[in-house]
């Protein structure tokens, strides 16, 4: 599809597998009385390119210890198989299952 350039299109998007959470890494922090985290990313694998050029790290299922003990490589969440559809655009108030519904 076409979408013009500059035009967003938002994408559900789903694990290939079996895996029904998509377990994502990040970091914590705590200053004074100051909570932040954030979503790590990495450049995005063949399965994500197409939508975008990063993509979270997304863990499997033996990269969440290794990530939780701070012993994770340069490839971890490189593995990750996600499939997506382009969805229609919605808003903040906006609920219920038709918002991953395929787009036409």
């Amino acid at each position: 599809m076409d979408w013009g350039k500059g035009t967003k299109v938002p994408h559900f998007i789903q694990s290939a597998t079996n895996q029904e959470t998509l377990w994502l890494a990040g970091l914590f922090s705590e200053w004074n009385d100051l909570r932040t985290c954030t979503i790590t990313t990495r450049e995005a694998n063949e399965t994500v390119s197409a939508v975008h050029h990063r993509m979270p790290v997304i863990l499997d299922t033996a990269e969440e210890d290794e990530w939780l003990t701070g012993h994770e490589g340069p490839n971890i969440g490189g593995a990750s198989q996600l499939r997506h559809h382009p969805v229609g655009r919605f808003g903040i108030a906006d609920v219920g299952a038709g918002l991953i519904e395929l787009l036409d």
